[in-house]
């Protein structure tokens, strides 16, 4: 596969300022584009492992707004705006007919943005969305950030970028009993805890929240793989296939042993899943 390549993308769609976004592309600019979108408190760096992995593909992976080493929006981070934000991304830097795909947060970015644009994508890719069932972890994340809310800016900020209780939350998220894996991936997330804003973070989580999920299945006409863990602690299995069951044109690969990480734990197992919903 060819090297990567960052470039950036500035646009003002949804303000007077300039907004500035670095995204990486990956393989044959002439092969079909696809764009891939990370996870919550994330960036390109998690999904890079899986983009390497997939050569049919020119892929494409952006530090979403406020995330990584791009711009933060100048309005509110809500999927709303984020949908505003990625219709003119993909229509000036991917084109037309392409694959959106989406890890965890990114899925249900991705998801979203389909209801609206069933036309304009080739095919949905959701890995691992993050359904909103009240599964443990996402009582913690939802307890952890009503707490955040009612601190002052000081300790606010010291609660949202602790990296002690990050590294914690990605030991327990990582199911690898691979240690050099385990390892990287914590390596990581610690390094994501710097960039962290902790404005975006609290917007983008509550935005998630606010958003209900019910009917957006039955709204996606494309074709839509889902790619699921069976010990995914955020999304039971059992939600993911209920949601697939709703999606028209959906197909369910689950991956044994994998849990909410796969994209950086066994990103070789999900380029497999995807090649085989191509062909």
């Amino acid at each position: 596969m060819d090297s990567e390549t960052v470039r950036e993308y500035s646009s003002s769609t949804l303000g007077d300022k300039q907004v500035t976004v670095r995204y990486w592309t990956y393989g044959n600019p002439q092969a079909p584009a696809m764009v891939l979108l990370h996870g919550f408190r994330g960036n390109h760096r998690g999904l890079i492992l899986l983009a390497q992995l997939l050569p049919q593909y020119h892929v494409i992976i952006p530090d979403l707004p406020g995330w990584g080493k791009s711009d933060p929006l100048t309005v509110r981070h809500d999927f709303s705006n984020y949908s505003i934000w990625l219709q003119e991304f993909i229509s000036t830097v991917a084109g037309d007919n392409v694959v959106l795909a989406g890890h965890s947060y990114g899925a249900v970015m991705a998801m979203l943005y389909a209801t609206k644009h069933n036309d304009d994508l080739q095919q949905l890719v959701l890995i691992e969305p993050v359904l909103g069932d009240r599964t443990i972890s996402n009582r913690l994340g939802q307890l952890y950030y009503q707490i955040a809310d009612r601190l002052p800016r000081p300790v606010q900020n010291f609660w949202i970028k602790n990296s002690a209780l990050n590294r914690l939350t990605t030991e327990i998220m990582t199911v690898t009993k691979n240690r050099d894996i385990k390892r990287r991936i914590v390596t990581d997330e610690q390094a994501n805890v710097p960039q962290i804003r902790v404005a975006v973070e609290l917007e983008a989580f509550h935005s998630f929240y606010e958003t209900t999920l019910d009917d957006v299945a039955q709204a996606i006409h494309m074709p839509t793989l889902v790619i699921a863990g069976d010990r995914d602690q955020m999304t039971p299995l059992s939600a993911t296939r209920r949601f697939t069951e709703k999606l028209p044109h959906g197909r369910l690969i689950v991956l044994p042993g994998a849990g909410h990480f796969a994209p950086m734990e066994i990103p070789s197992a999900i380029a497999r899943a995807i090649e085989t919903s191509s062909t």
